[in-house]
This record gives structure tokens, C-alpha cells and sequence, in this order.
């Protein structure tokens, strides 16, 4: 999904907000800074455009008040699962039961 679908798609312009106000009403405890929250962006933009998560209207990111949540917490969980999955695999019985 492109910047301009994203935008485009079913919803109404209501239901984007400027990526900063979003920010520091709905995630600022997850996103402290902005530096963070663009850090994020730019790190998940893709993962974030294909859930029609973020978009550019009038040249400024929005976010979609909707669809933004639950792609972060997909994006999140994907990446825990990337990072950790690996290393539980390869835990033997015993290193299991000794905790």
C-alpha cells in the first residue's frame, strides 16, 4: 500500500490524526520522545503503510486512529518472536528445568 492509498482508503480523513498529536495523547508511555516515535517510523515504515497504518496527507505523516495500535503490536510482536524464538529452540531440557 502506497502513502497516497493509505490515505485513500475507507475511514474518512476523520479517523487520521498528525502523527505527533497521536503520539503525545494515545503512546506517549511507549513512545516517550519524538525522537523514539521516528526512530520507529522510519525503522517500520513499510509494516506500517501496508496496514494502512500511516499516511501523508498534505505532505504531513497522519496516522490512522484505528489501524495504528494494532500494527505497532504486530510489529512489536513479530519482532519479539524474530529476536527470542531462536534462542528458546535451542535451550536443552535440562538448562529448561533448571530455569
Amino acid at each position: 500500500m502506497t502513502e497516497q492509498q493509505a490515505v485513500a482508503s475507507p475511514g474518512g480523513l476523520g479517523d487520521w490524526k498528525p502523527q505527533e498529536e497521536w503520539r503525545r495523547l494515545h503512546a506517549g508511555h511507549l513512545f516517550e520522545t519524538p525522537d523514539s516515535w521516528q526512530w520507529f517510523m522510519r525503522t517500520y515504515r513499510k509494516e506500517l503503510l501496508e496496514a494502512g497504518a500511516i499516511g501523508l496527507i498534505a505532505g504531513r505523516i497522519f496516522v490512522h486512529a484505528e489501524r495504528i495500535e494494532p500494527a505497532i503490536e504486530r510489529v512489536l510482536t513479530t519482532r519479539a518472536h524474530r529476536v527470542y524464538a531462536p534462542r528458546q529452540a535451542t535451550r536443552r531440557p535440562a538448562e529448561e528445568s533448571a530455569g
